[in-house]
């Protein structure tokens, strides 16, 4: 049959049924009619064969999707070795795979029920990705300094933590004695975060906690986590975001099972921190025999859940007013240099219309006390270009708000024996380009806390911390599925920090 004496729509109907882009790629070349059923700017075709592979973005056009989608398959299709992700092939799928995530189930809408199994093209891509590249396989395969490996990478592999615990081709753990001395550091070593106001999450640093308990939750030998581990049905293990990624502090869902180690010989702490890793053989304490950890989150009594002064003192739970700012306005504030960052608003200014009023020479607010990290900080690059010139107002860095920018819960648990805890958790900003990372922090403790007497419960109420108090900090990973990080004893009062370890866990549906 000759194709160009075929109508338009016949020739679009016929392309529609070639499903290998090879065989699509020979159909445009037999003739200029089906060339332009296939290419023209009113034709479905490159639209319905995204669909097919990828999440359709809203109000693409025709041409930008045959782009998009010719660039991705020629990605996808390249083979990559990740070793650093420094060079351009690495760097490229990288990117790609970033772009992926962040465009996830990107028709769905936002998830609130972690129950809800969606669908989405994008994340059966990124799997198949993972199968099929050494992206995962390899983590700290290869030993390097820090700074060397593109922190993109890192931050990819942490986000995919829950395939590393269930594909096999994953199993394979490297660099444990690093990733044993790194999560038992002390946090002045391996802080959480990398600047003093909470922007720059420590990636490295959780993607070593990831390590140690994948260490535990699938090697046999090992003999601690392993069996719990595989005894759980398939919704009770660890899973990925199930809704598109936003900001904002959102809600996480109520129950969640988990592990936390420690060092049981004190003198092990001061060993492990100073020697060479590997140098010598540090067994870690895993509570087993009661199973996993279990906790469950409960967000429903915002208005009247205390926050004891005790509590704020050890964990600085509340999200700092430069964060609140960073978030609200896309600005860093810092108050180390006032002038350096009032030419980095007059910058912006320049770069958005030249007649935008410049903001004044100096701030008119005082510096606020500075943060309890304390890890050196430099000047952070400015976050994309505010929406209006009131976001220039250097009049007032916003104060954190209950219920606005974070939020409080209560819970209770078991770990050996039942427990109750109270906590937050706020929002921080997007993480080399996916967004969507939460900060939580939580006090375990035994004794539960009475209702705030004031109708304000914003404010601190007064509550001494106990013998068997435990402080947790750590990171929920975009899609709230999964939060690693850190438990030390608030009791300790030394600058030694020797009763710590990592923890883990992730969520899992209402039994």
């Amino acid at each position: 049959m000759a194709f160009n004496i075929l109508p338009i729509e016949i020739n679009e109907h016929i392309a529609s049924y070639l499903m290998l882009d090879s065989d699509l790629s020979s159909f445009t070349l037999t003739c200029h009619e089906a060339r332009a059923a296939v290419n023209s700017s009113r034709s479905g075709i490159w639209r319905q064969r995204f669909a097919r592979s990828f999440d359709l973005p809203p109000r693409k056009l025709s041409y930008e999707l045959k782009t998009k989608y010719q660039l991705r398959q020629k990605t996808l299709r390249r083979p990559v070795r990740f070793q650093y992700g420094q060079d351009f092939v690495e760097r490229r799928a990288l990117e790609l795979v970033r772009d992926l995530i962040v465009e996830s189930f990107v028709n769905a809408g936002i998830s609130q029920d972690v129950t809800s199994e969606l669908i989405s093209n994008n994340v059966a891509q990124l799997r198949r990705f993972v199968l099929t590249t050494d992206l995962l396989s390899n983590i700290f395969f290869v030993q390097s300094r820090p700074g060397i490996t593109d922190p993109l990478m890192e931050t990819i592999q942490l986000l995919f933590t829950h395939w590393t615990l269930e594909l096999p081709s994953c199993r394979r753990t490297y660099g444990f004695p690093t990733s044993q001395q790194v999560v038992y550091s002390h946090p002045n070593t391996c802080p959480m975060f990398l600047d003093s106001h909470m922007r720059k999450v420590n990636i490295e640093y959780l993607l070593h906690v990831a390590n140690f308990f994948k260490y535990h939750l699938t090697l046999p030998e090992e003999a601690t986590l392993y069996h719990l581990f595989q005894e759980l049905e398939d919704d009770e293990k660890p899973r990925g975001w199930q809704g598109r990624l936003e900001q904002g502090p959102k809600k996480l869902g109520s129950h969640w099972k988990g592990s936390y180690s420690y060092l049981h010989d004190i003198n092990d702490i001061q060993h492990i921190r100073s020697e060479e890793p590997g140098s010598n053989i540090f067994t870690d304490s895993i509570d087993y025999n009661d199973g996993f950890q279990t906790l469950n989150i409960d967000f429903s009594s915002l208005s009247s859940t205390p926050w004891p002064r005790a509590f704020e003192k050890h964990l600085h739970s509340l999200p700092l007013p430069e964060l609140v700012g960073t978030l609200k306005y896309g600005v860093n504030f810092n108050h180390q240099n006032h002038r350096d960052h009032t030419q980095e608003l007059i910058s912006l200014n320049r770069q958005r219309s030249k007649y935008l009023p410049s903001p004044p020479s100096t701030p008119p607010f005082s510096p606020a006390p500075p943060s309890s990290l304390t890890p050196p900080s430099s000047l952070a690059s400015p976050g994309s270009i505010p929406p209006s010139p009131s976001t220039y107002s250097f009049e007032k860095i916003p104060k954190p708000r209950k219920g606005r920018d974070y939020l409080p819960f209560i819970g209770t648990g078991n770990d050996a024996e039942a427990f109750h805890c109270a906590g937050n958790v706020h929002a921080l900003p997007p993480q080399h380009g996916i967004p969507g990372w939460q900060r939580i922090t939580l006090m375990k403790h035994f004794q539960p806390l009475s209702a705030a007497s004031s109708s304000d419960s914003s404010e601190l109420v007064d509550m001494d911390i106990g013998n068997g108090c435990w402080a947790y900090e750590g990171i929920v990973l975009p899609g709230g599925m999964m939060m690693l990080g850190r438990w030390w004893s608030p009791l300790d009062d030394s600058e030694e920090r020797a009763c710590t370890g990592p923890f883990i866990f992730w969520n899992v549906p209402a039994v």
